[in-house]
């Protein structure tokens, strides 16, 4: 009997819906589908149109920009040959010197070439800035320069730096787009000395702005690095856009354009959806990419105002007809679009809400029958979180138990772990790790150093210094660690803070002479805080520092050793506060 209900209530809905579409179909798509059309055609026509002059405003800016690249190129070119002049002279550092005396280099700054240097092959160097610049800002400047002329010595050829952001005094603290350019002087065609400038290239986002008055524009490198924009909110302020859908699109072809482009790049806000327009040309020369967009419906508003309208009077002249029908849907399909929105509650975790059972029909019966099961599952669900979370307990306590374990073989270590990774966790969340990171990190620091079960005791409780060779023995112990926990593929996101922990920023650490951004963040992280508490605790053969002078001795060895972003984050951290418990309980061990 039940089914003979549903079949028939299913066949009075079904008569229902299959008029409200043939009354649709008869009367509104005869009277839509040509005015429709016809909009289609004129939409058509305005995006044709907007590519046309995306393309003729983009290409020409992309052209534009290199022009004024090659100008600052040309500049330093130009001083270059001045003192090339004098390249086959044998007394040619009599000459430079005294070309440098008489101020070559101030009479070809200007307001947007900041700074001149020039240096030699011995480490000889004379810098003239900008009458504008501080003395602290030359020092600053000059430390960015001098690497990229030894470079261009070195290598016999010009270098550039990356486009980068300055503040300066004289132009009221903004931040403006610079870049460095060195080339090498040549004596009997070898090189022997740099000339190295610092460009303000604000010439270049001005002249952005000025193609930009019907399209917005930027300029990214290779990587997505922003450059240049039109949008006065984004200028200055270095940021990254790889991950911005415009961008991507280019990026995530793997090569470099060679010519202009054309496509749409559609983005979803909530409930609204805009589809942008977006032209890339290349700026090859500095392999740069210059983005123009624009929203397509801000020009197709006046076309779509008009569809509206027609939309509207053709609805008003069947809504009379539909309105009885409509009402006597709603009251059928209230009750299952209720249990529908509890449904998708219940598919979305809401266990707690409830399908109302006021109905005397089958739809009650359903209701009733539907809450049975959502009580059933919510039970089931919260055993199984508990049991997760006792799960979560174990294992964490077990991952403690032995790291307090491998700490207890030597005295002086005991609670190290604990301290590593308190000092990581810290440091993780200061650097902005999300949730997933940070609970590797805080597996990875109590485990970093289980390799050392596997190093001979006597080497582990030596007292006083290790020998070359025993330092090697002692070296083994992440890779070890990482060999131990390689054989457990949930521990694959734990093992490159383990084995990578004693890796060098600039390289030369161990065990694989990683370095720069090779090394894994939270093996970075994980080498500051094992460092920090190495240096605060006693040992056999040193006497444990406060943690001020731990801390300034682990900013002495940055860049060096470590990660200048994840020694930011620990002096952040540090000012804050967030090492003070910490503090007063190394202090307190260390008196007992």
């Amino acid at each position: 009997m039940a089914a003979e209900r549903q079949e028939e209530r299913t066949f009075r809905i079904g008569i229902f819906w299959v008029l409200s579409v043939l009354l649709v179909l008869l009367v509104v798509v005869p009277l839509v589908s040509y005015s429709w059309k016809t909009i289609a055609t004129s939409r058509d026509y305005i995006e044709e149109s907007l590519r046309e002059r995306q393309l003729k405003t983009a290409i020409p800016a992309a052209s534009h920009i290199e022009n004024l690249m090659y100008a600052h190129q040309r500049h330093l070119e130009d001083l270059v040959g001045t003192f090339e002049v004098f390249a086959n002279d044998t007394q040619f550092k009599v000459r430079f010197e005294d070309l440098l005396q008489r101020g070559i280099l101030g009479r070809n700054l200007s307001d947007d070439t900041l700074l001149l240097t020039y240096q030699d092959q011995e480490g000889g160097q004379f810098t003239t800035p900008w009458k504008g610049i501080t003395t602290a800002e030359q020092a600053q400047l000059t430390s960015l320069v001098l690497p990229l002329g030894r470079q261009a010595i070195e290598a016999n050829a010009g270098r550039s730096s990356e486009v980068f952001f300055v503040r300066l005094a004289a132009q009221r603290g903004l931040s403006l787009p610079a870049m460095a350019l060195a080339l090498p002087l040549h004596s009997d065609n070898r090189p022997v000395a740099a000339l190295t400038a610092i460009f303000l290239l604000q010439g270049v986002q001005d002249s952005l702005e000025e193609y930009s008055r019907e399209f917005g524009m930027f300029v990214t490198d290779a990587h997505g690095n922003l450059l240049f924009t039109s949008d006065p909110v984004k200028q200055g302020k270095p940021m990254n856009l790889s991950d911005d859908p415009i961008v991507q699109r280019v990026l995530a072809t793997g090569s470099f354009p060679t010519s202009a482009v054309n496509y749409n790049v559609t983005r979803t806000a909530g409930r609204k959806t805009e589809t942008d327009l977006v032209t890339c040309a290349p700026i090859n020369a500095y392999r740069w990419l210059l983005f123009s967009q624009v929203d397509r419906e801000k020009y197709y508003a006046p076309i779509v105002a008009l569809r509206r309208q027609s939309t509207w009077w053709i609805a008003l002249s069947i809504v009379s007809a539909l309105l009885v029908g409509l009402v006597l849907a709603r009251q059928i399909t209230r009750p299952l679009s209720d249990l529908t929105e509890v449904s998708r509650d219940l598919a979305h975790g809401n266990f707690h809400r409830r399908a109302e059972e006021k109905a005397k029909m089958e739809i009650g019966e359903l209701a009733r029958a539907f809450n049975a099961m959502a009580d059933d599952i919510q039970e089931y669900i919260q055993k199984v979180e508990a049991a997760a979370q006792e799960t979560q307990q174990l294992f964490m306590d077990s991952i403690r138990a032995i790291a307090n374990a491998l700490d207890a073989k030597d005295p002086y270590t005991r609670g190290h772990s604990e301290r590593v990774s308190a000092y990581a966790m810290i440091v993780g969340r200061e650097y902005g790790l999300d949730e997933h990171m940070m609970r590797v990190m805080e597996i990875s620091s109590l485990l970093h150093d289980v390799g050392k079960i596997g190093i001979e005791d006597r080497i582990l409780r030596k007292p006083g210094a290790l020998t070359a060779e025993e330092f090697e023995v002692m070296k083994t112990h992440p890779p070890k660690g990482a060999a131990i926990l390689g054989g457990i593929p949930q521990m694959r996101d734990i093992i490159p803070g383990i084995r990578h922990h004693h890796e060098r920023w600039q390289g030369g650490g161990y065990p694989d002479g990683l370095k720069g951004e090779e090394i894994p963040i939270q093996a970075r992280i994980i080498g500051v805080a094992d460092a920090f508490d190495a240096m605060t605790t006693n040992r056999p053969y040193q006497k444990g520092m406060t943690f001020e002078k731990a801390s300034a001795r682990l900013n002495e060895l940055t860049p060096a050793v470590y990660d200048t972003a994840v020694m930011e984050a620990f002096n952040r951290a540090y000012r804050s506060g967030a090492f003070l418990p910490h503090q007063q309980t190394v202090q307190a061990a260390k008196l007992a």
